[in-house]
């Protein structure tokens, strides 16, 4: 395993994501809002109980912060 070079561009997004805080629940609940069955047995609560569901929302988040943290070098 190598190190970048110093002059590569590397970036890298962070998030703490806790089901218990209101705004994680709130963007959580946004993003299963057409992704989930609506006649299962747990609806969007399944974001909540299955790990691999809520990996995929908080991935989704952080490529949409890094996504966003590019926006300013285009211009």
């Amino acid at each position: 395993m190598q190190s970048l070079p110093a002059n590569a561009d590397f970036l890298q997004a962070v998030g703490m994501f806790d089901a218990a805080n209101g705004s994680v629940r709130d963007r959580l609940l946004r993003y299963a809002s057409g992704r989930n069955d609506p006649g299962g047995p747990l609806g969007p609560k399944e974001y909540f109980v299955s790990m691999d569901r809520f990996r995929g929302v908080a991935c989704h988040e952080l490529i949409a912060d890094l996504l966003r943290s590019l926006e300013p070098r285009k211009r």
